[in-house]
C-alpha cells in the first residue's frame, strides 16, 4: 500500500497533478480516515491501462 506522496514521487508529479487524476478517475485508491492510498498491484494495473489508451 503507497500513500498519495509515495506515488507522487515515484511518478515525479505533484501533488495537484495527483489531485487531477484522482478527479479525472485515470487511478484506483482507497480513502482510509481522510488520507489516500493506491494498492500497488492495482496502481500498475492503471498505469499499464494508461499507457494503452494513450498509444491508441
Amino acid at each position: 500500500m503507497l500513500t498519495e506522496e509515495d506515488v507522487a514521487a515515484i511518478l515525479g508529479v505533484s501533488m495537484r497533478t495527483m489531485r487531477t487524476y484522482r478527479q479525472k478517475k485515470h487511478l484506483h485508491y482507497l480513502k482510509l480516515e481522510g488520507r489516500i492510498y493506491y494498492l500497488k498491484l492495482i496502481l500498475y494495473i492503471d498505469l499499464i491501462l494508461l499507457c494503452y489508451e494513450v498509444q491508441r
